[in-house]
């Protein structure tokens, strides 16, 4: 995301939780930097400061390549100002052209699925939580009861839709 976006749904909700210097610490939770698929060195092909090795949610470059990427890289260093060169996109500024994170495939995710938040948030372990319930087909409509729980933020309740019937 970008960081103009989430300062404007601040703006707009009122409410800083949802400003970028809020909602980045919660992308880094959930990310866990992995090597490449190809086990390359990705060193210089991103920024680690707004990169995670402590979440649950494997992510790192693409290693299959593209054949033409370095000449398009090139491209960004002999035009600068038409097509800017951009380290991550993860930094909140995702103009320019880079190399982009993907999620980890499952031929090396030790959960053996493919990364994503649906396979690291309802992973077992985390799935047989008792606060937890997963309704299927359903669409959140809306959250309701605002709280502020010992500094936390915190939702009393939520509205969702379900075979077409409203229920909160």
């Amino acid at each position: 995301g970008s960081i103009d976006d989430f300062n404007h749904y601040a703006e707009l909700t009122g409410d800083l939780g949802w400003s970028w210097d809020q909602i980045f610490k919660y992308f880094l939770k959930n990310e866990k930097w992995t090597p490449s698929t190809d086990l390359h060195n990705t060193s210089a092909q991103f920024d680690p400061s707004v990169h995670s090795a402590h979440g649950i949610t494997p992510v790192s470059l693409d290693g299959s390549g593209w054949p033409l990427g370095p000449r398009v890289i090139q491209v960004t260093k002999q035009l600068p100002d038409g097509f800017p060169f951009n380290l991550d996109m993860n930094s909140g500024k995702p103009l320019g052209v880079g190399t982009w994170t993907i999620a980890v495939p499952e031929s090396i995710n030790s959960r053996g699925k493919h990364s994503s938040s649906a396979s690291s948030y309802l992973a077992p372990e985390f799935a047989r939580r008792p606060d937890l319930h997963v309704l299927l087909h359903a669409q959140i409509t809306k959250l309701v009861d605002h709280l502020d729980v010992g500094g936390k933020l915190a939702f009393g309740g939520i509205q969702f839709s379900q075979a077409g019937t409203n229920l909160s």
